[in-house]
């Protein structure tokens, strides 16, 4: 299940990352970048959630529940409340992705706290060196231990 988070800051910078699981909780495929000239926080969720789906299709799944802690950002794609507002082109695009790779694609809403993995991924893409970074089936170190401790955590 990928779950997409983004950072923006004061210079209206932000970065992305998400994380990509079974239904197991093992780690499929993660991703971190950049964003420049973000205009809003949607605007940045709309922008992950689009990378998020790239990766999930470009994986050949066909079946997936994304997970965004932006309940806006879920509403809206699942209802299009904000087609016409300024990031209503990704908010659109990621709804088509959806339609287009997916048999079945749903969108679900999770407290902040379930999203510590990809908020950390944010986080190094922001200060990464590069425009963005994928790692499948290998994802960096720290990831590791997140997740770990994110699927202890549901176990208890």
């Amino acid at each position: 299940m990928p779950a997409p988070a983004p950072r923006i800051n004061e210079n209206q910078d932000g970065a992305f990352g998400f994380v990509l699981r079974s239904d197991t909780g093992t780690v499929i495929a993660t991703g971190a970048g950049k964003l420049y000239h973000l205009h809003s926080a949607l605007q940045a969720e709309a922008n992950a959630c689009v990378a998020a789906i790239e990766a999930t299709a470009n994986l050949g799944i066909y079946q997936v529940k994304f997970e965004s802690d932006s309940c806006t950002l879920v509403n809206a794609i699942k209802h299009g409340g904000f087609d016409l507002a300024s990031p209503g082109v990704l908010i659109r695009e990621a709804r088509s992705l959806s339609i287009l790779h997916f048999d079945h694609a749903d969108f679900l809403f999770c407290r902040r706290g379930c999203n510590k993995v990809s908020h950390s991924l944010a986080r190094y893409g922001y200060q990464a060196s590069v425009p963005s970074s994928s790692w499948m089936d290998d994802p960096p170190e720290f990831v590791i231990g997140l997740v770990a401790s994110d699927i202890a955590g549901q176990q208890v």
